[in-house]
């Protein structure tokens, strides 16, 4: 007769064993037999409430199954205060799991636990070997838990999801910030969730894999355990995957979540120490965690007094950057966009480096619409027209940085590109050009740099941990039911603030509820997140020996320093006085802005030393004497169109410009304006008040005339697009396999219209070349090889066939566009046959020959 579980407990109460794994998340509590088998379980999180969760299960166990008695034994990483306060002996956690283990699968070679902070890996045979995550929890259950959260879904439902999946994602696996990062775009471009999940738990796996088992493979038979296997059962079917596992060799066994508790419940018997159900919840009900609030520590308030937070306040006031109101910018100004990686930055300067506009705006997954809005409110905000005697403003050229850097050239024609260390030193140095050191925290990066004789001499920055930025201020301020604002502003006011420690932000969202807790003040959590984020950065990134080597003149910004409470905790950390602009959260977009006119200016210098002191409007060519020179701005005389690196994918580098040709609505005719053109361009006739144009890529005022035949001669403007076409752009996503090669890498897709797109997901140089060879082998299937044979595609562009310009034709060695056959089919945005090629490129030469006679005319008429 079979023996039901209640007899089973009934003939068991003799020798019962209680095991209880107060985990980082969790609290889990066993009752087995003699023989190692569980008659009972509970599982519950606790909220960072351990001791009241703890009572909570234990009444829960006696109310249903009575005043159990047995040896018992505690383990887990909440355990040891546990301990002391059930009076009960303390078992080390990769202890208590290998013990279960090696009960239920003596065979067993290596164990894969995972938990909600924390991960290990355990070697079996071979050598006991015991290895665990220490200061990262990328890849535990607070990871997926993250992910699930973004998603809508529980935690439970991760796996039912990952298994409909068609297709993988690139997700971050070692922070969970950053991953949030990956995946608002994806949720945003309409990705499945179902392929968002299970590249999540790839991630997962990828991060055991390569942050435990690296050196030491898995090899042989594995069990996995711990709860985001239990509940998330697919993530053992991906650990198989990647391992080369059956089930057989790769164990998922039943109650995955509890063999930790189990293996103290075994060990509880030698330990001797016995107890009831009912008399650890009455300790648990009475004591406390030993130690609770002594363990958190305590820091310096941030000011002594209110004449100290005074005094600061007068000294970082005087550092103003120069600014000039919108409505008075005259003449050429320059656009800088700063696409962060939880905002964007848009910036106008003008010929004197001052600001005349700027913008500020969280990306919410969507940078590229984002910078779009505040591109256009940019365009908007300029004045139409000027005074009598002075030229209205128009966009000379736009510089972008930032992680969207790529995208944003490609789809809305942004001239040059420039990296962020470069960006955000300019910016520095434009508010002081002695600086040192500069240190920019953003949203989810740091950048560190070391500065002598005005040029970078070395840099640090984050590459997978976020815990030292402004994220994590802004999630706890959330969490907290506060702002980033008020929370800054709490700060202040902290007299004892809490010291949090420097860990992932996973780890510190559990100290923060910890402290909430045992009752710390939310003024005193709020300056010991600002101690954090500084301890994070300087001594987790940067690295303690070299905190003291700043130099002089330390300059602080981006996001994170718009708080006077993480400015002042940087300020006593490091012992020194910080320079922090008043436009510290602007100052890559500023820096990009001034990058933007120093190349201007530098080709500006370039073509008059070359005798050509004549530019035409808006198709980027510059003219020369008696042809024309089809390129794209270049970046200082280094970075030129169609050399851009292959992430850019197979877009041209400022679009069809690189080409000679202008895009959007505001197109003009290829070539120089003369003439009638002179007033379409934004060239004033009788009247000589200076016109701002739409704005656009052809769209360039020009020096207003005063009535008695003052210069007219025109100005090249940037490449960016025109208010319409920016208004009209609707960018379109799809996936490919690259055919480059025979791994078949998926590539992701964005077209914008007009021939242009941008690819990513490329691994290798090959990716960046799939739109042209489709484009060529659509050509070829057609019967029409000249764009095998010039690089140059012969169709009209499409959804299947996006590009018409290749990136090597568009460009020579000196890096402009080379004036000829090939620049001048690639000119066209129809589908010109040989003949219509050719008269494309001799239209556009007679129109640059055509321009420089009107420019030096209009330049004689003003001499």
């Amino acid at each position: 007769m079979t023996e039901t579980r209640d007899e089973a407990l009934d003939s068991a109460l003799s020798s019962l064993r209680i095991g209880i794994d107060a985990g980082s998340k969790t609290i889990k509590v066993v009752i087995a037999d003699a023989d190692g088998v569980i008659l009972h379980s509970a599982y519950q999180r606790h909220q960072s409430n351990i001791r009241k969760t703890l009572q909570s299960v234990l009444h829960d166990l006696s109310w249903r199954y009575g005043n159990l008695e047995g040896t018992v034994a505690i383990t887990g990483s909440a355990g040891i205060s546990a301990a002391e306060m059930l009076g009960v002996p303390f078992v080390q956690e990769v202890v208590a799991t290998t013990r279960a283990v090696r009960g239920a699968y003596p065979a067993a070679d290596a164990v894969v636990e995972l938990g909600g902070e924390d991960a290990k890996v355990i070697y079996l045979t071979g050598g006991l070997e015991q290895r665990m995550n220490a200061t990262c929890a990328g890849g535990t259950g607070g990871f997926i838990d993250t992910i699930a959260f973004m998603l809508g879904v529980r935690t439970g439902a991760m796996s039912r999801l990952s298994m409909g999946a068609s297709r993988l994602y690139p997700i971050a696996s070692r922070c969970a910030v950053f991953a949030q990062t990956d995946v608002r775009p994806l949720l945003n471009a309409g990705a499945a969730k179902a392929d968002i999940a299970a590249s999540a738990l790839d991630a997962v796996v990828r991060q055991t894999l390569g942050g435990l088992a690296c050196g030491r493979p898995l090899r042989g038979t594995l069990v996995f355990l711990g709860g985001p296997f239990e509940y998330v059962p697919d993530l053992a079917h991906r650990f198989r995957r990647a391992l080369g596992l059956t089930p057989t060799t790769g164990i998922l066994p039943r109650d995955a979540h509890l063999f930790t508790a189990l293996g103290a419940a075994l060990i509880s018997e030698e330990e001797g120490k016995t107890a009831s159900l009912d008399a650890l919840c009455e300790r648990a009900a009475a004591g406390e965690l030993l130690e609770a609030e002594e363990e958190l520590g305590r820091l310096p308030a941030l000011f002594s007094d209110e004449a100290e937070l005074a005094a600061f306040r007068e000294r970082h006031r005087a550092a103003v950057f120069p600014t000039l109101r919108t409505f008075d910018a005259r003449g050429p100004v320059f656009l800088g966009v700063d696409a962060g990686s939880t905002t964007a930055k848009v910036a106008l300067v003008d010929a004197e480096g001052r600001l005349v506009y700027s913008a500020y705006e969280p990306t919410r997954g969507d940078v590229l619409d984002t910078v779009r809005q505040m591109v256009l409110g940019a365009l908007a905000a300029l004045p139409n027209s000027a005074p009598r005697g002075e030229e209205a403003p128009w966009i000379a050229h736009a510089t972008a940085t930032g992680y969207g850097e790529d995208l944003l050239r490609a789809a809305l024609g942004i001239d040059s590109g420039v990296v962020e260390t470069a960006a955000h030193l300019r910016g520095a140095q434009a508010l002081r050009p002695d600086v040192s050191f500069v240190l920019d925290i953003g949203g989810q990066d740091m950048k560190a740099l070391w500065v002598e004789s005005g040029a970078v001499a070395d840099a640090v920055l984050n590459e997978a941990c976020s815990s030292g930025c402004g994220a994590f201020i802004e999630g706890t301020a959330h969490s907290l039911r506060s702002t980033p604002s008020d929370f800054a502003a709490a700060a202040l006011r902290a007299e004892s603030p809490v010291d949090l420690g420097m860990r992932c932000t996973v780890f510190m969202s559990s100290r923060v509820k910890h402290a909430q807790k045992v009752g710390a003040s939310l003024e005193d959590i709020a300056a010991g997140v600002a101690y954090s984020v500084v301890q994070n950065a300087l001594f987790r990134i940067i690295g303690s020996e070299r905190a003291t080597s700043l130099g002089p003149c330390v300059v602080v910004q981006g996001g994170a320093f718009k708080s006077d409470a993480v400015l002042r905790a940087f300020e006593l950390i490091c012992g020194v006085e910080a320079v922090r602009c008043d436009r510290a959260h602007l100052m890559g977009a500023i820096g990009a802005a001034l990058i933007a006119r120093d190349r201007w200016e530098a080709e500006e210098c370039e073509s008059g030393e070359a005798g050509c002191g004549r530019r035409s409007g808006g198709d980027g060519a510059t003219l020369g004497a008696g042809g024309a020179r089809v390129g794209a701005t270049t970046a200082a005389g280094a970075q030129t169109a169609g050399t851009e690196d292959a992430r850019v994918g197979a877009m041209s580098a400022a679009g069809a410009e690189a080409a000679g040709a202008t895009t959007g609505a505001d197109a003009q005719a290829a070539g120089a304006a003369t003439g009638a053109e002179d007033a379409e361009a934004g060239v004033p006739g009788a009247a000589g008040a200076g016109v701002t144009p739409g704005a656009g890529s052809s769209e360039v005022g020009a020096a207003p005339g005063d009535g008695a035949g003052a210069a007219r001669a025109t100005r090249r403007g940037s490449g960016l697009l025109g208010r319409e076409a920016l208004k009209a752009l609707k960018p379109t996503h799809r996936a490919l396999a690259c055919t480059g090669c025979a791994n078949g890498c998926s590539l992701d897709v964005v077209e914008f219209g007009e021939g242009r797109a941008f690819v990513s997901g490329n691994k290798c140089e090959r990716g960046a070349d799939e739109l042209e060879r489709r484009t060529a082998a659509a050509a070829c299937e057609n019967g029409k090889g000249e764009g095998a044979d010039t690089g140059v595609s012969r169709e009209t562009p499409t959804a299947a066939s996006p590009l018409g310009t290749s990136a090597q034709d568009a460009t020579d060695d000196s890096g402009r566009s080379a004036a000829g056959a090939n620049a001048g089919a690639g000119v066209s945005r129809e589908t010109p046959g040989d003949d219509a090629a050719g008269d494309a490129t001799g239209g556009t030469a007679g129109g640059a020959a055509a321009g420089g006679a009107a420019g030096g005319a209009a330049g004689d008429g003003g001499a």
